[in-house]
């Protein structure tokens, strides 16, 4: 018999997502029973090994998410670890820490898991007819997965989170001119493959989490939104030439997201100018809605 109430936590680079529902009532209309989002930012300094304070965040905010998740009474919980704690040196130890503590079994998984789960999300809310490229961006990976006629038919992680593009490239501010031509040239050089890929056709462009939240047009209902590409380039321009402090001010800009806007929107601004785009859409289902999808079937 399958779960009745279920939570789901994605434990990304730069956040925590918590999210329960009743799987039933989820399927009928996408209504769910809680929902959260903490700034954990496990990667402010780099992949590579996770620091304390990000471990003590990470840990306070699992902490609280249990608490919240015991007043509903859920059946299962599903835990997922994404890049950070695919990498990290010292994961193993806050996953165990997690679940001898706060009773969490943390599956980590791979890019290709990661990506697979994104897509299942994203088909529950659209059929993706024709050619789509889904590209999800985390803080230390981003997923892209091509979608036709409804089936994936390609999908790769790369390690170009914008925490690690952040930490290889912004290291002035505002960012000099030089940088962005330097993290343009790692971006070439690191979706090689993928630019191989999208080389024969025009595609549909589903942007999925994180910076794809800011520069959709405004959410009515939960289905794939049309991007602002006009809100995009204001931004873009905006946020290239001020500081921390200034983009801290920015009304259209939720301040978890100030530090690292400009190497998010650059990387979407580099994607969008290599592929051939038919139309482009962001997506308020990701990875934790897959999970659902899949504990349907």
């Amino acid at each position: 018999m399958k779960d009745s109430k279920i939570a789901v936590i994605d434990l990304g680079t730069n956040t925590f997502h918590l999210l329960i529902v009743d799987v039933q009532e989820f399927k009928l209309n996408f209504s769910h029973l809680y929902k959260e989002r903490q700034y954990v930012f496990l990667g402010e300094n780099g992949v590579e090994t996770i620091s304390d304070k990000a471990i003590e965040r990470g840990f306070d905010v699992l902490v609280s998410f249990k608490k919240i998740i015991d007043t509903f009474g859920v059946d299962s919980i599903y835990a997922f670890g994404t890049e950070a704690l695919r990498k990290a040196s010292n994961s193993e130890s806050f996953v165990k820490k997690v679940k001898e503590e706060i009773g969490f079994e943390i599956q980590v998984i791979s890019g290709d898991k990661e990506a697979q789960l994104i897509s299942k999300g994203i088909s529950w809310l659209d059929p993706l007819k024709g050619y789509n490229l889904i590209m999800d961006i985390g803080g230390g990976s981003v997923e892209f997965i091509i979608v036709v006629d409804g089936k994936v038919t390609w999908f790769k992680s790369y390690a170009i989170g914008i925490s690690v593009l952040f930490n290889l490239f912004h290291k002035i501010d505002p960012m000099p001119t030089l940088s962005i031509k330097a993290m343009y040239q790692h971006l070439e050089k690191e979706l090689a493959t993928l630019f191989d890929e999208l080389d024969k056709y025009h595609y549909n462009l589903i942007g999925a989490s994180g910076t794809f939240d800011v520069i959709q047009m405004k959410r009515k209902g939960i289905h794939l939104n049309p991007i602002d590409w006009a809100m995009f380039g204001n931004l873009l321009n905006k946020s290239q030439e001020a500081t921390l402090e200034e983009r801290l001010a920015f009304s259209q800009l939720p301040k978890q997201r100030a530090k690292y806007i400009v190497v998010a929107l650059l990387l979407i601004n580099f994607v969008k100018n290599k592929i051939n785009i038919d139309s482009s859409f962001a997506s308020p289902f990701a990875m934790k809605e897959g999970v659902i999808h899949a504990n349907l079937d």
